[in-house]
């Protein structure tokens, strides 16, 4: 209790699964009385797992109290009555797998120390080993991923990354490594020097293996929310059945971390008239160009567009044709693309005959 403070009465006024809610009524030191609503709830732990090639594990995952998907270091609440290093240990393994002969405490914080009794323990966890994960159902649309200390960093910054826990463990850990006390990349000396910046992965063209990643990318990613079973089901079968033996279907990928995909293209070649516009008829669309959160900033975007490009114009394309979205204007008027007219679409049955709006022509040529 704060010198001076005096509670008069502390309510329950809830108690859930994993937490209580109470209502305290205080004498402060200058006599004043005041009203305190705050939760309880068992300490969290976040940890940063640091591997001898200077990255660090984020586990990538659906909050539902958030509303969004977001990044963060392995990590939990702890059982009640454990340990919060060995709370640290156990999500450590159960989230992503991996196991440390070396843990050390970086800080203890106050979740939100205004409204919450809470405390979270932040750790440095190092000499990795990697095994098989234990994640329970609510787990389940996790995907680990590995990112370069220095990246991390960046995305404290930039905003990928903004739940406070992960966010103060990975500037402390950072910190550290600055300091010398993280340990070296491999085959040099214990060094503040950060890791070389990994080149961008060889592309490759797309095979029906890389449907599920595809739908990961073309979905979870791009829109930032999931899909319908109905809408997966269909995108997976379409992928599957013409990737490799469609030749109007383009795909063109970059390689992630343990079987994930770093960045993808899609593209469909299509076939309409010969004329002045399309000399042969045929017109390709880029369809998704679409990059990991976790990969970006590395020319990723572009190879996979570049590629896809190519493909379509070797092919007989005369126009490639695609819809940007303001982030990515800047690649494509670096690989070449001119704004065009734009164009009116149709997703509904066809209307009878109506006013025409202002600013359109009142009828058809």
């Amino acid at each position: 209790m704060i010198d001076g403070w005096t509670t008069l009465s502390s309510t329950v006024e809830y108690t859930g699964v994993s937490l209580v809610v109470r209502r305290d009524e205080v004498r402060r030191s200058d006599r004043s009385l005041g009203t305190y609503e705050y939760t309880e709830s068992v300490d969290g732990v976040r940890v940063v797992a640091l591997d001898d090639r200077g990255r660090i594990a984020l586990v990538w995952e659906n909050v539902y109290v958030c509303g969004q998907r977001l990044l963060m270091c392995p990590g939990g609440g702890c059982l009640p009555g454990e340990d919060p290093m060995a709370a640290a240990r156990r999500e450590l393994a159960e989230e992503a797998g991996i196991r440390a002969a070396e843990v050390e405490l970086l800080t203890t914080m106050w979740r939100m120390p205004a409204g919450t009794r809470t405390r979270e323990h932040l750790y440095l966890a190092r000499d990795l080993s990697i095994g098989r994960h234990h994640r329970d159902a609510s787990e389940a649309d996790m995907e680990l991923r590995w990112v370069a200390l220095e990246e991390a960093v960046a995305m404290c910054g930039d905003g990928r990354i903004t739940e406070a826990g992960t966010l103060t463990a990975v500037l402390l850990a950072a910190q550290r490594a600055a300091a010398g006390t993280a340990p070296p990349t491999v085959g040099t000396e214990r060094s503040p020097a950060p890791a070389p910046p990994t080149p961008p992965a060889p592309v490759r063209p797309a095979t029906s293996d890389d449907a599920e990643e595809l739908l990961r990318l073309r979905v979870d990613v791009l829109t930032g929310r999931p899909a319908t079973d109905a809408w997966r089901d269909t995108f997976l079968a379409d992928m599957r059945a013409r990737l490799g033996t469609d030749p109007h279907l383009l795909a063109f990928v970059a390689d992630g971390e343990a079987g994930s995909l770093a960045a993808c293209a899609i593209g469909i070649l299509y076939r309409g008239y010969d004329g002045p516009a399309y000399p042969g008829g045929l017109w390709g669309r880029v369809h998704t160009v679409v990059t990991d959160p976790l990969q970006r900033r590395q020319g990723l975007a572009e190879a996979v567009t570049r590629a896809l490009v190519t493909a379509l114009q070797e092919r007989g394309c005369s126009s490639v044709e695609l819809i940007a979205t303001p982030e990515g204007l800047p690649l494509y008027d670096r690989l070449g693309f001119d704004p065009a007219a734009h164009y009116l679409t149709l997703r509904r049955p066809l209307a009878e005959a109506r006013t025409a709006r202002p600013g359109t022509a009142g009828g058809a040529a």
